[in-house]
């Protein structure tokens, strides 16, 4: 950032609750995910402010975040033993960072370049608030502001429900109390007879996907070595006419449709069926977490068989492995890893689990029972699909998975943002999977009888290949 100067000013904070618990189960996957990766997880991005916008307002916003979400003034105590603790503190001091872009200079280029350097520059868990925000200015007037939020204080949805916050109480509208959850009390929650009860029935449906997985479904590189990262970003208009279209008339959210294109995509590429993944499941539907700026979100297992059937018929296989999923995404993660620990154990080796999908739009579940609606005509799609982009675009900071696939709404359009470890999942490969996957989309359309192409060999039952 060559000419910018940067300006640290203080914010005081204030907030009710304070104290310390065990992590919730949100919590415990994020960190894992920490210690796995070697880095910590964010979330945030950048943001073009209206004109007029000032520093004092952005700092105003930083104090009535993190003085209203327990969440944002937590901090992270390992213990000797490896045992981490969540502390919330009442009352404290937040930086929020003035960055001066010189004459000339891109005050853009420049937000994305704090940006960048947020995610990566190391974490203090025990020491540095899980918000880092700059405003960003020139000639002193603000043009954009920067944020990112550590994934153990909360997730894409928890994101969600706090711009929300943000954008009431910048409207001078009434802001009503907290309600919805909070981590401290969410993790005294989760340790209770009741809690434990739903964590022993997802853990049941996990070994019963397990069962039904093959333990590997990449490749193994050709020589050893470390994994090469890299992320293609995909922006297809024709993929959102298309889900939006097999939506209505099948009166189910777009999710479980793009689910089952992708499963397709996913298994004319790597040749296995069926196709295990871990889907991100909001939980925001249980009780008091619609709102709740925490991480909720967990992944559950999830088998979607597209083997022997046609592109129409996958859309129903899909949907029910997504409702199964979703209801079973609410566990203990300590005691999910170490039951696919013992189930590989019993089939000779690891499960390869590197496989996900999160579908961060916030959609609900439909329950009508489909429209009239036209579909789009196939020279519309065929149009739509020619305006597809694909970018190579590595981020730091992104899940380091063989394939973890992110879905975003962009206007006009479904991104797909898919994460790969290169030397399992080639380039050329993950581009025929993308796709493929608007492909098959396209195809629910306008040939919804066409085959999947996948056959399950004679005598050997799905996921004993």
């Amino acid at each position: 950032m060559d000419g910018t100067t940067v300006e640290r000013v203080v914010v005081p904070f204030a907030g009710d609750g304070a104290g310390t618990g065990e992590l919730t189960w949100g919590q415990r996957a994020a960190w894992r995910t920490f210690q796995a990766d070697g880095e910590a997880k964010t979330l945030g991005g950048t943001v073009a402010v209206p004109a007029g916008t000032t520093v004092e307002q952005v700092a105003e916003s930083l104090r009535f975040v993190v003085s209203r979400h327990q969440a944002l003034r937590t901090l992270l105590r390992v213990e000797p033993d490896g045992t981490v603790r969540q502390e919330v503190v009442g009352s404290g001091e937040v930086v929020l960072e003035v960055v001066e872009v010189p004459a000339g200079g891109d005050p853009a280029a420049v937000a994305d370049q704090v940006r960048r350097r947020f995610v990566s520059d190391p974490f203090d868990y025990g020491r540095d608030w899980p918000v880092r925000m700059a405003a960003v200015t020139r000639g002193g007037a603000v043009t954009h502001t920067v944020a990112v939020y550590l994934q153990t204080s909360l997730d894409a949805h928890g994101l969600s429900a706090l711009v929300r916050d943000l954008m009431a109480h910048r409207s001078g509208q009434p802001v009503e109390p907290v309600t919805a959850i909070q981590p401290l009390e969410l993790a005294a929650k989760q340790s209770t007879p009741a809690a434990r009860r739903q964590s022993e029935a997802s853990l049941r449906h996990f070994r019963t996907v397990l069962a039904s997985t093959p333990l590997r479904r990449f490749p193994e590189p050709a020589e050893p070595g470390p994994p090469d990262w890299d992320t293609l970003r995909f922006r297809s208009p024709a993929l959102r006419m298309a889900v939006e279209a097999v939506a209505a008339r099948h009166g189910v959210d777009t999710s479980p449709i793009l689910l089952g294109a992708y499963s397709l995509g996913m298994a004319r590429v790597t040749g296995v069926s069926p196709v295990a993944m871990m889907l991100a499941v909001s939980n925001r539907f249980r009780p008091r977490m619609a709102g709740s700026v925490s991480p909720v979100a967990q992944v559950a297992s999830c088998l979607v068989d597209v083997a022997d059937t046609t592109v129409g018929e996958l859309i129903g296989r899909a949907w029910q492995a997504a409702m199964s999923a979703y209801k079973h995404a609410y566990y203990h993660p300590v005691d999910r890893f170490e039951m696919a620990k013992e189930v590989g154990a019993s089939r000779g080796g690891p499960y390869d689990l590197s496989c996900y999908f999160n579908d961060r739009r916030g959609q609900g579940v439909r329950l009508d029972t489909g429209t009239e609606a036209p579909a789009p005509a196939g020279e519309d799609l065929a149009a739509a699909r020619a305006r597809t982009e694909l970018v190579w675009d590595r981020q730091p900071g992104f899940p380091q998975e063989i394939a973890y696939l992110n879905v975003d709404e962009v206007p006009g359009a479904i991104e797909l943002t898919l994460t790969v470890d290169t030397r399992r999942l080639t380039r050329p490969a993950t581009e025929r999977l993308l796709r493929g996957t608007e492909e098959v989309a396209v195809a629910m359309v306008l040939a919804p009888g066409t085959p999947t192409g996948v056959s399950r060999p004679a005598g050997v039952p799905a996921g004993d290949r």
